[in-house]
């Protein structure tokens, strides 16, 4: 039987009961699905996009990610960033997570958080779960 969901710490300790290493873990319900969130359904231009995931793998190199709507290019991100290796949390993309210029221009985005540095042409096998698509637009 697993242990109950929840984070946990562990620890190495030496023959003398000092701490030689740590690290946590993180036990899911079998249901978790991964899941990303757009902090709103619309942003002005050089504004970051605020992103909430959960249920992330926890990998070393899980990211979070930023296509044109529709951009069936696997090499086509925007902006991107490392989850942390966390499985959960909130990030914020902007001109710093910017792959090719910021701000976005005007038009319509779609998130994503992606397992383990995935990226190849069949990118959509690597794709935990598509968010709300993003309105980006110009400040009115």
């Amino acid at each position: 039987m697993p242990p109950p969901t929840g984070r946990y710490a562990v620890a190495l300790t030496d023959s003398e009961g000092r701490t030689v290493s740590e690290n946590e873990f993180w036990v899911l319900p079998a249901s978790a699905k991964p899941q990303i969130e757009v902090g709103r359904k619309g942003f002005f231009q050089n504004e970051p996009l605020s992103l909430k995931f959960r249920n992330a793998p926890g990998n070393r190199y899980d990211w979070v990610v930023v296509y044109p709507e529709g951009s069936a290019d696997a090499g086509a991100y925007l902006a991107w960033s490392h989850t942390g290796s966390r499985i959960e949390g909130d990030i914020a993309l902007g001109a710093t997570e910017a792959v090719s210029g910021w701000p976005l221009p005007p038009g319509r985005y779609t998130v994503s958080l992606m397992a383990d540095d995935g990226l190849s042409d069949s990118r959509f096998q690597n794709r935990l779960k598509s968010a709300l698509d993003s309105n980006v637009g110009a400040p009115g």
